[in-house]
């Protein structure tokens, strides 16, 4: 007679003396024959000639609708992932840039020393604009220059008088 178990499943005993709920044993009689049945399907060759085929389909299938998701994307002016990925490795690149620039000036000479900028920081060396009271300034030789042009009108005039 089965037993019953802790949870009130009735339990039958297995071969080596412990007994197995009733649901197991019947999943097992079940189970066993399907198994067979589809281990030697999964091996077969006609199995696996369907399985590439499916494989093929879905690749196309995905491709397609990623090309057409893209056109209808790009036509309302959306980001594609395409677009991310092209962004994501424009940013990885400006990334190696600042780590190969930051690199170079840790090895370069202290304060005391004239660096001679190499290639990537020559392009990317700011000059400062000169103040509008310095005498580089244009401002300043605009008015220098006229203030040159007025005295020598004045001079000129007044030995013209004489």
């Amino acid at each position: 007679m089965p037993q019953s178990s802790s949870n009130g499943a009735r339990a039958s005993k297995s071969k080596d003396g412990r007994s197995t709920p009733l649901w197991r044993a019947t999943f097992d009689a079940f189970e066993r024959p399907v198994a067979g049945a589809s281990e030697s399907w999964l091996q077969s060759q006609t199995f696996m000639d369907g399985l590439a085929l499916v494989l093929k389909l879905q690749r196309r299938a995905n491709r397609e609708l990623r090309r057409g998701l893209g056109f209808w994307f790009g036509t309302w002016n959306l980001s594609t992932g395409s677009d991310v990925q092209r962004l994501e490795n424009q940013i990885a690149g400006l990334e190696r840039q600042v780590r190969e620039l930051r690199l170079e000036l840790e090895r370069s000479p202290g304060p005391g020393h004239d660096p001679v900028p190499g290639p990537l920081l020559a392009s990317t060396a700011r000059r400062r604009a000169p103040s509008r009271n310095s005498p580089n300034s244009r401002n300043s030789r605009d008015s220098q220059d006229s203030r040159e042009s007025r005295e020598s009108r004045e001079s000129r005039d007044s030995r013209d008088s004489r």
